[in-house]
């Protein structure tokens, strides 16, 4: 995944060439500019990236959603999990839809019996899971979009 400063930074002016591009250590990412910039804000790039990635507390919530991802065909979602972010409005409605028919899919699977991915029941998941997208899509400015979603359910 490529995220460009000028999108990040919404124009904030660099001061030094230092490089072109710079791994980040910790995510998928890596973090060029349009423009040679400055260390500095090559690393607040990184930063306001980390800030803006879906965080989930358990790796079990990642692999849930992995599963009722691909189990309902959903290769958006797959995307969504593989890079921690969703870009656009329109991609923080479609994660927030799957997220309810994910709850509604689970919910049938455990009504009829059929494995548990883990010790904890679905509902434990899906809560846990609730959490962490409502949480990322506040930090990212799609909390709106959650709450109607939300709502309509």
């Amino acid at each position: 995944m490529t995220i460009t400063s000028d999108w990040l930074l919404a124009g904030t002016p660099h001061e030094l060439d230092y490089s072109n591009e710079l791994p980040c250590k910790d995510a998928n990412l890596l973090v060029t500019h349009k423009q040679p910039g400055s260390r500095v804000n090559c690393l607040l790039t990184c930063a306001l990236a980390h800030a803006t990635m879906i965080k989930f507390k358990f790796p079990e919530e990642k692999a849930f959603l992995t599963h009722y991802a691909e189990k309902m065909g959903d290769q958006k979602v797959i995307t969504f999990i593989q890079f921690g972010r969703v870009a656009s409005e329109q991609e923080a409605e479609h994660l927030s839809l799957f997220f309810w028919r994910m709850v509604y899919r689970s919910n049938e699977d455990q009504e009829q019996n059929f494995p548990r991915l883990f010790n904890e029941s679905n509902e434990f998941w899906n809560e846990k899971i609730m959490y962490s997208i409502s949480g990322y899509l506040q930090r990212a400015g799609f909390e709106h979009i959650w709450e109607r979603v939300s709502d309509g359910q």
